[in-house]
């Protein structure tokens, strides 16, 4: 599968909660490629709703990806966080983050990182910048 990184362009869509480390971002986005198959190369950009934008612009930075602050409430998404829905106004800040910054579907519901804070959704980027 992973050919087909170079047939399409995908986003990654984060959620976090404050206390996300770099750490816990890198294990949500690695977990999120490895479990669709794609590699980073598939990656044109990240997203996350606005208030989780100072948390995450270090983490682009280093991947060297553009980081965009999406609306992410009232965005329709697979997973249903009670937390999310609360606090943001949909299921799931990172798959709303993917689906509001990509344009298109998604290629799977959110990966949880393992200490739980922070998620990873991808999303197929048409989107033209």
């Amino acid at each position: 599968m992973a050919d087909l990184a170079m047939s399409f362009s995908v986003v990654a869509g984060f959620g976090a909660t404050a206390s996300a480390s770099w750490e816990d971002l890198a294990d949500a986005l690695s977990g999120a490629l490895v479990a669709v198959g794609l590699s980073q190369e598939a990656l044109v950009a990240f997203a996350t709703c606005a208030d989780k934008y100072a948390l995450l612009q270090p983490f682009a930075a280093q991947w060297q990806r553009p980081l965009y602050a999406v609306v992410v409430r009232g965005v329709k998404t697979p997973t249903q966080s009670p937390y999310s829905l609360q606090a943001q106004g949909t299921g799931s800040v990172a798959e709303a983050a993917a689906l509001s910054a990509g344009g298109g579907a998604l290629l799977a519901p959110r990966y949880i990182a393992s200490q739980r804070r922070a998620t990873c959704a991808l999303a197929y980027w048409l989107n033209a910048s």
